[in-house]
């Protein structure tokens, strides 16, 4: 038998997310190295709308000198999973919506409750990206836009894609130069 790794182990790959080491050791999440799914105690009923609205707060003080407007359309909606790790999914993807839109622009935030998954989608107004970036863009360190290389490191959408992943879920882009971006993270029910 192949003995469970930890987060930590599971997000870095050797290293590259060290940042996060003691963060993430001390939620003591054990996963099986297999099927890739969380398997812990630290799985909980968490409120994703509460989750995200609190988000929103957090986000919108980070960014209040360009004043997101964040139009917010969320279903209430429980899903079973790592509170503390699902809550660093919404943050990362709030926060580069706020980072690459336009100053006042909106951003669309919706929640909904699919048959089988939720569906969360951010929507930005800012450049968009690439094929060659969208590509890219869940590899750890890769920034396609490096006029905000100070503002970030490169690590936040590659951990909330491994997250999503550890959840059984994925993060979809839909994005083209001029046009913003659409982030949606689905979370299948179990």
């Amino acid at each position: 038998m192949i003995p469970a790794k930890s987060i930590f182990e599971q997000l870095s790959h050797s290293g590259p997310l060290q940042g996060y080491h003691f963060y993430l050791q001390e939620l003591r999440i054990d996963f099986f190295g297999s099927s890739g799914r969380i398997i812990n105690q630290s799985e909980i009923i968490v409120r994703i709308d509460e989750q995200i609205r609190q988000s929103v707060l957090v986000t919108r003080q980070k960014w209040k000198e360009k004043d997101p407007d964040f139009r917010i359309d969320l279903c209430e909606a429980e899903y079973y999973g790592n509170a503390s790790l699902l809550k660093e999914v919404w943050m990362n993807i709030l926060d580069n919506a706020a980072k690459f839109s336009p100053q006042g622009k909106a951003i669309q935030v919706r929640l909904t409750d699919e048959e089988d998954h939720l569906a969360v989608s951010v929507t930005d107004q800012g450049e968009g990206m690439d094929e060659i970036t969208k590509v890219h863009i869940f590899e750890q360190f890769y920034q396609g836009d490096t006029s905000h290389k100070t503002q970030g490191n490169g690590l936040g959408l590659a951990m909330a894609y491994k997250i999503a992943k550890l959840h059984g879920g994925d993060i979809l882009v839909d994005s083209s130069v001029g046009n913003g971006s659409c982030f949606t993270v689905i979370l299948p029910k179990k």
